[in-house]
C-alpha cells in the first residue's frame, strides 16, 4: 500500500515508475545549461533567477538572451548554421514588469564580449 501512494506521488510530479503492470514512462528532461541534440540544442536554468546567457554560432558571431527562473530556451540551426554553445555570464539580463506586476525579460539584452 504504501509503494503504491509513493509511486502515484511521484508520477504527480513527473517521475517515470517501472513496476509490474506499468510501463516505464520516458522522461525528456533536458539537464541543467547547455545540450545538443544534433542541429539543435538547448539551454535549462535551473533556478530561481533571471539569467544572461550567451549563444555562440559556428561562423564565430554571438547574441545575447535572457533566460527566466526555471526557463529553457531552444538554440535553434539557421540553414547549415548551428549553435554551438551557450553559457551564462556575469551581467544582469534586463527586465521588465508586466501589466500584472511580474517581472520577465526584455526583447533587448546587452551584449557580452
Amino acid at each position: 500500500m504504501a509503494a503504491a501512494a509513493a509511486a502515484v506521488g511521484l508520477a504527480a510530479v513527473g517521475a517515470g515508475i517501472a513496476g509490474a503492470g506499468t510501463a516505464a514512462a520516458s522522461v525528456a528532461a533536458y539537464p541543467c545549461g547547455y545540450s545538443s541534440q544534433g542541429m539543435d540544442a538547448h539551454y535549462r536554468h535551473c533556478a530561481d533567477s533571471f539569467i544572461l546567457i550567451r549563444a555562440d554560432w559556428d561562423t564565430g558571431t554571438h547574441y545575447t538572451t535572457c533566460v527566466g527562473p526555471w526557463g529553457e530556451v531552444p538554440l535553434y540551426h539557421d540553414g547549415p548554421h548551428r549553435q554551438v554553445n551557450a553559457y551564462y555570464v556575469p551581467k544582469a539580463p534586463a527586465l521588465m514588469q508586466n501589466i500584472h506586476g511580474e517581472w520577465i525579460c526584455r526583447t533587448g539584452q546587452p551584449d557580452w564580449p
